[in-house]
């Protein structure tokens, strides 16, 4: 569940289609193309999971697995 919810706001921010987003997709250099989509994933994953990212775990962050996985253990 946690997956699906990542990649369907990935796929949101970034306008593709989810299926184009697999848990090893580096979603952190697809958003540092524009730092206000990053900024909207960020506050999205967020908002939808009730839990906060500081800025230096989210700096280690790549797929969308390294996101799911460290949402669980937070």
């Amino acid at each position: 569940m946690l997956y699906n919810s990542i990649r369907t706001i990935a796929a949101k921010v970034l306008h593709i289609n989810k299926e184009k987003i697999s848990e090893d997709t580096n979603i952190v250099a697809m958003l540092k193309k524009d730092e206000v989509d990053l900024i909207a994933f960020i506050i999205e994953i967020e908002a939808q999971s009730n839990k906060e990212i500081d800025n230096k775990s989210f700096k280690k962050l790549k797929t969308i697995d390294d996101i799911q996985k460290y949402l669980t253990e937070i």
